[in-house]
């Protein structure tokens, strides 16, 4: 991690042994959840190259969806975002989604494995912490591995 920290500029050389040993708490969340958005973004990434390569009514749902997402971030009020949650694509959008994330962690190679286990580290413990923190629900926090 240190030489990602570093090289991608996320953490300056000088700092990085204060942000891996925990001196530097917001920089270390900062860090953490930028590699985690960066993975995450290859992971999507790819999730679309293969809906691309797959059934066409799968690539029609997840299109017809994110239609209704860019449609929600053009227009941002709370009657676009209860129109879509009450899509009824949403869940088989998050069901092929959750399988490929599955597919990475348990399938697709050591190195997936190893980079979605970090993924869920952070997800679980960093965000779960967070959001813990700032909702004071410590019932909350649990490790997303499946």
């Amino acid at each position: 991690m240190k030489d990602i920290f570093i090289e991608s500029q996320i953490v300056a050389e000088g700092s990085i042994s204060g942000v891996i040993y925990g001196k530097h708490y917001n920089r270390g969340v900062r860090a953490h959840k930028y590699v985690y958005e960066a993975l995450m973004k290859l992971a999507w990434t790819e999730f679309m190259r293969r809906l691309e390569s797959s059934d066409p009514n799968h690539r029609i749902t997840v299109a017809s969806f994110l239609e209704q997402v860019d449609t929600l971030a053009n227009n941002l009020e709370e009657e676009s975002l209860d129109q879509l949650l009450q899509c009824p694509v949403l869940p088989q959008v998050m069901t092929m989604w959750r399988e490929f994330l599955n597919h990475l962690r348990q399938s697709n190679g050591e190195l997936s494995a190893f980079w979605m286990s970090y993924v869920d580290m952070v997800e679980g413990i960093v965000l779960g912490l967070l959001r813990a923190s700032r909702e004071g629900d410590w019932i909350y926090i649990s490790i997303p591995y499946e």
